[in-house]
């Protein structure tokens, strides 16, 4: 085997059985900001002039608002059942597609920093707040969005104009990177050094998903999920899920959580212990159920709840 074979094989299994390597952006990425952000319907004006798609289905109520923030490789659609049912509900509801993903433009399933996505979700929240002065907002994040959303609280613990009023998680995904296909590994090793906006696939993150038969209509009506990422986009992400014990520990807002106890991303004594972390909660284990809880056999009961817990928010 040539040297340089060698090398990568040994830095893959390096990275495979837990190195801490981890991209880190350059510092001066600095968002330059235009204007307030602002709803417009079904997308979002962001301060720096780009736009992000959304889904709107909010109702004239007093009722709470929730915004809905999806996983790794998702988009808005990812709430496609949650959304319909929150029409026939009267439940507010509001998704983006967030930077990169989605109806986004350039260089889809890559970013030079997530540090962009916190503050894409503060833009949205400043435009709800602005928009809705009198009305609570609840975030709600699914997979990777349920740590960017514990993420966005920490960062911004001591920003109560910014701050949600509550959370909603589900599907904490904790150390993915057993998941990935070695040759996936191998070929980002060599990315992560040469090529950091190449993209790889993910299917060892959501075969589970993909096969599962009760998905083929969610998949059939959201054309644009992805399922490849930059390997800088990876990288950032799984730093993020490492350090979401750390971000949830700093919270003391109202929490739902839910988690699947079939979840092949999770080890369920890694949730219970992150679970142990959060101060202000309920949380709720579906013993059947799999990482797919937007989309599973589950949904309905999971819906419920939720609608019950906003109603009495």
């Amino acid at each position: 085997m040539p040297d340089y074979l060698k090398l990568n094989y040994m830095l893959a299994l390096i990275f495979l059985f837990g190195c801490s390597a981890e991209y880190i952006p350059p510092k001066d990425i600095i968002r330059k900001e235009y204007t307030a952000p602002r709803l417009h319907g079904s997308s979002v004006a962001l301060a720096d002039g780009e736009t992000l798609y959304a889904v709107n289905t909010i109702i004239d109520s007093d009722q709470p608002i929730i915004v809905g923030i999806h996983g790794l490789g998702g988009n808005a659609n990812d709430f496609y059942y949650f959304i319909n049912y929150a029409r026939q509900n009267n439940i507010s509801f509001f998704a983006v597609d967030l930077r990169g993903f989605g109806h986004w433009r350039n260089n889809r399933g890559d970013l030079t920093s997530l540090k962009l996505w916190i503050k894409d979700i503060e833009d949205v929240v400043q435009a709800m707040r602005k928009m809705y002065p009198h009305r609570k907002i609840i975030l709600m994040g699914e997979s990777l969005g349920a740590s960017v959303i514990y993420w966005y609280c920490s960062e911004n613990k001591n920003m109560q104009d910014i701050l949600p009023d509550g959370l909603i998680s589900m599907s904490i995904v904790t150390r993915p990177g057993s998941r990935i296909k070695f040759r996936n590994i191998l070929e980002g090793t060599i990315g992560y050094f040469f090529y950091p906006k190449k993209s790889i696939t993910i299917e060892g993150l959501s075969k589970q998903f993909m096969e599962d038969p009760e998905n083929s209509e969610f998949i059939k009506n959201n054309p644009l999920k992805l399922n490849k990422v930059s390997f800088r986009f990876l990288l950032q992400a799984r730093h993020i899920i490492d350090h979401t014990p750390d971000y949830i520990s700093q919270l003391h807002i109202p929490l739902l959580v839910f988690q699947g106890g079939q979840d092949t991303l999770s080890q369920s004594d890694d949730v219970m212990k992150i679970v142990e972390r959060m101060k202000v909660k309920e949380f709720i284990y579906m013993e059947e159920c799999t990482h797919s809880l937007l989309t599973g056999k589950c949904r309905d009961s999971i819906f419920s709840r939720i609608k019950d817990w906003v109603y009495d928010f």
